[in-house]
């Protein structure tokens, strides 16, 4: 993601609002929501103000008195997933993991959140900033809570000194991903599961192998009972006169 591109997303973002009227926050709402799940199902492209503004319950002019141009509506609802949970407070590392790895589940399922990053990512030369307004807000955010729970374990002496945070990291949101992908149904107590498997590795360091010895490829006559030993014609001793 190009620092331009956040930039650009940050801007659409914070643009100050129009002077008039205060505006009204539940309408805001349901303009937001009714955006998220047309780029859910339809996708940018094929996402039109007419249909947002029916879903929504308002008019067009209502909304382009909050937004400008498409672009800038759905920055302004992808801005809205962003990662706004009070963070956990919870000592114990894996208790803490646990709750960040069952908010992501629960944010993630909530938004409709793989339809629409395949919406980003499909968009993400033509229009960068949405996809970098949600790396900002929403993943990298995300995934920074998880690795802060980490490093706290390591602080605090509950994890070795090397572990890999960011193996670790990507092993737990990567599961989500790849079985989604992959079409593999996903058990509800998936983060439970994730989170025990990291728990395990550090109870349980793979340690390396014992090396084998090399089998021995040379055999003795003596090691193989009744052989007789034979000689080549030319190795044999050759008989005076």
């Amino acid at each position: 993601m190009s620092s331009a591109s956040s930039r650009s997303a940050a801007k659409l973002v914070n643009e100050p609002r129009r002077r008039g009227r205060p505006r009204d926050a539940d309408v805001d709402r349901r303009i937001l929501e009714s955006t998220l799940r047309a780029l859910a199902h339809d996708g940018f492209a094929a996402m039109s103000m007419e249909a947002v503004s029916e879903t929504a319950g308002v008019s067009k002019p209502t909304i382009y008195r909050r937004w400008s141009s498409k672009i800038e509506l759905a920055v302004a609802a992808i801005a809205t997933m962003a990662v706004d949970d009070p963070p956990t407070d919870e000592p114990d590392v894996w208790k803490a993991l646990l709750t960040e790895i069952e908010l992501f589940h629960r944010a993630v399922s909530r938004d409709q959140g793989i339809s629409i990053i395949g919406t980003l990512l499909a968009h993400e030369k033509q229009q960068p900033a949405m996809i970098a307004i949600y790396r900002d807000q929403v993943a990298r955010a995300r995934r920074n809570r998880v690795r802060a729970v980490l490093h706290s374990g390591i602080d605090t002496g509950q994890l070795p000194h090397d572990f890999d945070v960011n193996l670790a990291v990507n092993m737990m949101f990567g599961f989500y991903y790849a079985s989604h992908i992959g079409g593999d149904p996903q058990p509800p107590d998936w983060p439970s599961s994730a989170v025990d498997v990291i728990r395990r590795s550090v109870a349980s360091p793979q340690r390396p192998a014992r090396a084998r010895p090399a089998p021995s490829t040379t055999t003795t006559s003596a090691a193989v009972p009744g052989n007789r030993q034979r000689t080549h014609p030319r190795d044999r001793p050759v008989s005076p006169g």
